[in-house]
């Protein structure tokens, strides 16, 4: 894989650290470093740059931060979408230190499937208090106004009736489901929260 430079996050960052001048002023910081650069680089390094610093989740504080990714489709606008998400969070002052936009293809046949042909937005939101979770409510209505769905894997907070909008196909899933386990001895907090068991 070859050599990469490699560092380690001794503490916690203060929970000052991390604010939206801090990190504006990092994102202009990169953007310059590299906006004439092209080459050719590793994939591991492309797709989890973060790997290259052991216990990177410190520099988010002790609070820790939330990761949300949506996709949105192509047929409903996405570039609207998108721009609503990031007004959000910017007219309450909650600055995302790492985002990541991929575009995807269209979905596999899985019941709850997140991909849907469009584009995907990753944000890692830190947490400085409890109102994070009005924040993200307000994401997952952008989210569901643009016919879009966030990305159960790295959910923590989606009620069941955003999750049954955003994934319509969960009904089928649930007659596979009970068929499979009648008994519901596969469990999560997050299906007990979802509305699958």
């Amino acid at each position: 894989m070859g050599s990469q430079l490699h560092a380690k996050m001794p503490m916690n960052a203060p929970s000052l650290a991390l604010n939206r001048y801090s990190i504006a002023a990092f994102n202009e910081l990169y953007y310059r470093s590299f906006k004439n650069e092209r080459k050719i680089v590793h994939q591991h390094s492309f797709f989890h740059p973060l790997d290259a610093i052991d216990d990177w989740n410190k520099l988010y504080g002790k609070h820790g931060f939330i990761q949300y990714q949506a996709v949105l489709p192509s047929d409903q606008n996405p570039k609207e979408g998108m721009r609503q998400l990031l007004t959000q969070l910017s007219k309450e002052k909650r600055a995302s230190f790492l985002a990541v936009l991929k575009s995807s293809g269209p979905a596999n046949k899985g019941y709850l499937t997140f991909m849907k042909k469009g584009y995907t937005l990753a944000l890692d939101i830190p947490i400085k208090d409890g109102s994070i979770f009005e924040t993200v409510k307000k994401l997952d209505d952008i989210v569901l106004a643009h016919g879009g769905r966030v990305y159960l894997a790295k959910d923590s907070t989606l009620d069941e009736q955003t999750f049954k909008q955003m994934y319509p196909d969960w009904e089928t899933f649930m007659e596979t489901k009970y068929k499979l386990d009648p008994d519901n001895h596969f469990s999560s907090s997050m299906a007990r929260r979802i509305g699958l068991v």
